[in-house]
């Protein structure tokens, strides 16, 4: 018997290393892999992680690993971690143990062990997942289950059922461990496994099929939405920009998608997707999100940022002037510049800082008001007030770095100097 990997997951010439915790399922995903590897032209290496929270249980796993590979030929790394002493930065030890051996593959894939990860998730995983998701509160990309791919890391056995691994593994006669845990239904995983399943699948045929069905079609469908809701993406500094629509799930999927580009892939909840379609809608102007993003009702649409005040204050200099990071260049010229920011006064005494209570500014040909009118006026977002980078004397702003002088310091033709100011991209 073979087991219908799905091997277009994995490249000729890449190097794979089974997840191989010892149990029934990464055996069976070794053994299946290790044959099919000669044919595909890829090379099988495995990685065991001892979590430290089953004792001497653990240790017979990590043994059994080891001989395991031995026999079989199979370079081995394993690792261990220690999962009782994270668990309170981590919440439940499940979550602490997954979020820990994920991070023993990455650094693995970093060092060049390998260039892939397989773990043995499988279609009963799958509707495990499924089901957990349903019961706890979720939407499409909930439903869509496992992903067959995430990064570095492949599940070339999603579609293989349990029934089909059960029966590989007797028809190959392989030897494998019992993880004690598995029984216990303190673990929510457990108990939709050991009671809910069982129960479903003996009142409705092929439950575990049907499940799967399911989640591949919230799958497709949730991949045209995304697509859909990526149209209204645009990059902007230190942002992600929302295009208006007054489709809410358009709004919710692109809010999420902007907040994974900013680096938020957790703790968005649906809570924060209808905030998002409320201030699509003329709501409230600015919501805080998690991670220290902050939602704003823009012209035009949403942004989502991670405010980035400037707090640091700098004297002028010809050259490069550097603050908070960013790079502004001061440099004399001859003439005014079209398309630039150039200005006239005496360098002597100004300096670059961001925003304060107080700043005023003279519109150029207009009359002064304070910096706060001003910004409104030209409906300046708040994202870009607070990391706009001023050119001041005292409270007198001079110029807003990228977008205007100020009156006080245009160029006449009795302009003795003229100075041209800009910001260094990276």
């Amino acid at each position: 018997m073979e087991l219908l990997l799905d091997h277009s997951l994995i490249r000729a010439g890449e190097v794979v290393a089974v997840a191989l915790s010892g149990g029934r399922d990464s055996v069976a995903l070794l053994h299946a892999l290790l044959g099919a590897s000669k044919q595909g032209k890829y090379s099988v290496k495995a990685i065991h992680v001892e979590h430290g929270i089953r004792g001497a249980e653990s240790l017979r796993d990590e043994q059994f690993v080891r001989d395991l590979c031995a026999r079989l030929g199979v370079e081995l790394r394993a690792i261990k971690v220690d999962v009782p002493s994270a668990r309170e930065a981590y919440g439940s030890e499940e979550q602490t143990a997954r979020i820990l051996r994920y991070r023993a593959f990455e650094a693995l894939i970093a060092e060049g062990f390998c260039d892939k990860v397989a773990t043995a998730h499988h279609a009963g995983d799958n509707a495990e997942t499924v089901l957990m998701r349903l019961f706890r509160g979720t939407g499409l990309t909930g439903l869509s289950g496992i992903r067959a791919s995430r990064g570095a890391f492949i599940r070339p056995m999603l579609n293989v059922t349990r029934a089909q691994i059960d029966e590989y593994v007797r028809a190959n006669s392989l030897e494998y461990v019992e993880d004690g845990t598995n029984a216990c239904t303190d673990y929510t995983r457990n108990y939709i496994r050991s009671k809910v399943l069982p129960a479903v699948s003996a009142r409705f045929d092929s439950a575990e099929e049907n499940i799967g069905r399911l989640a591949r079609s919230a799958k497709e469908v949730d991949a045209y939405i995304r697509r859909e809701a990526e149209r209204l993406i645009s990059q902007a500094e230190g942002a992600v920009l929302i295009k208006y629509t007054d489709e809410p799930v358009l709004i919710k999927y692109a809010v999420k998608v902007a907040c994974e580009r900013l680096g938020v892939y957790e703790d968005v909840e649906e809570r924060h997707l209808e905030i998002a379609v409320s201030a699509m809608m003329g709501d409230k102007k600015t919501y805080d999100f998690p991670y220290g993003l902050r939602l704003e009702r823009e012209e035009g649409g949403l942004s989502l940022c991670v405010p980035a005040p400037v707090t640091g204050e700098v004297r002028v200099r010809i050259g490069k002037n550097v603050i908070d990071g960013r790079v502004i260049v001061v440099s004399e010229v001859d003439a005014r510049e079209e398309g630039a920011l150039c200005f006239s006064a005496d360098l002597d005494g100004l300096t670059l800082r961001g925003r304060r209570e107080g700043d005023s500014f003279k519109r150029f040909g207009g009359g002064r008001k304070s910096l706060g009118d001003y910004f409104t006026d030209v409906k300046m977002p708040l994202r870009e007030r607070e990391r706009a980078v001023l050119l001041v004397g005292g409270d007198n702003v001079l110029a807003v770095v990228g977008t205007e002088i100020s009156d006080d310091v245009k160029i006449t033709e009795k302009s003795k100097k003229i100075y041209k100011i800009t910001e260094e991209k990276p």
